[in-house]
């Protein structure tokens, strides 16, 4: 018996985070600050500056600057975080 792809499973964009209430927020420095983020449907090169999160709600979001031209698009800012549309940089490949 065979089967049939249905259709191929793609990597979702980085979801931007609204900016918060500055007493109510957790703030962390990054570890690994070099990453990938998925923006538009391609992958952009970046740093988290810093990681925030509101007390009292689960999750994290991420404060991320552009390692690109000043030419290129604006897309640094905010993120929520999700391990699949951002993800650590160990090099210049992009993910697949």
């Amino acid at each position: 018996m065979g089967f049939r792809i249905l259709r191929l499973v793609t990597v979702p964009d980085a979801r931007r985070a609204n900016h918060g209430i500055s007493w109510k927020e957790k703030r962390i420095g990054p570890r690994h600050a070099a990453v990938w983020v998925r923006v538009d449907g391609a992958w952009r090169c970046g740093h988290i500056i810093e990681w925030v999160c509101e007390l009292g709600r689960d999750g994290w979001e991420c404060v991320i600057m552009a390692d690109e031209p000043a030419d290129a698009p604006p897309w640094q800012g905010r993120y929520i975080f999700d391990p699949a549309s951002i993800r650590p940089r160990h090099g210049d490949t992009p993910p697949r």
